[in-house]
């Protein structure tokens, strides 16, 4: 009897969480080994749960932004992110954020183009490797915006020495992530 217990909490659980997961599925027919066709399901992940990858080269031993995330609504008013936060530390420096006073960068066709003479506080992500090392990093960071929309973002980094000039190849303001 406990173990129909357990199965009929999951069971209950599954079906509670089911409104609660935002996915879409498939099912496509599969050739089994035996020859037969079999019945699977393809489901769709969330776009929250996706990660965008983001490359950026730095200096060793260089504070540098490696991004920056803001908004304004159509009256040029600042709107703050809900959640920017750090979920994966990097091996081999520090990772932090911080407040980084800036311009939105809207073309001209866009409504808000107004808004890019409004300077606006955005939070910025700062990287500095640990001294002396060159190689290869990586920061997760997981940002919500305005209005509730999720992001997981991967930031792969390449650290060079001070004297390689592979690092101009990096243009600053960073990308649209």
């Amino acid at each position: 009897m406990r173990q129909f217990g357990t199965r009929a909490t999951l069971a209950i659980l599954c079906i509670g969480l089911t409104d609660c997961v935002n996915t879409t599925s498939t099912s496509i027919n599969a050739a089994a080994g035996s020859g037969g066709a079999q019945a699977r399901r393809v489901v769709s992940i969330p776009k929250s749960a996706l990660y965008r990858v983001a490359d950026k080269i730095v200096r060793t031993d260089a504070d540098t932004i490696l991004n920056y995330w803001g908004a304004v609504d159509s009256n040029c008013t600042p709107e703050k992110y809900q959640v920017i936060k750090i979920v994966r530390d990097p091996a081999h420096g520090r990772a932090w954020l911080a407040d980084y006073k800036t311009h939105p960068h809207f073309p001209s066709q866009n409504a808000r183009y107004k808004c890019n003479a409004t300077p606006i506080t955005a939070t910025a992500l700062h990287y500095t490797s640990a001294s002396g090392y060159t190689g290869f990093d990586t920061i997760g960071v997981m940002v919500a915006d305005p209005h509730g929309n999720v992001m997981n973002v991967a930031m792969r980094i390449r650290v060079v020495s001070a004297s390689d000039s592979s690092a101009a190849d990096n243009p600053f303001p960073p990308d649209d992530i």
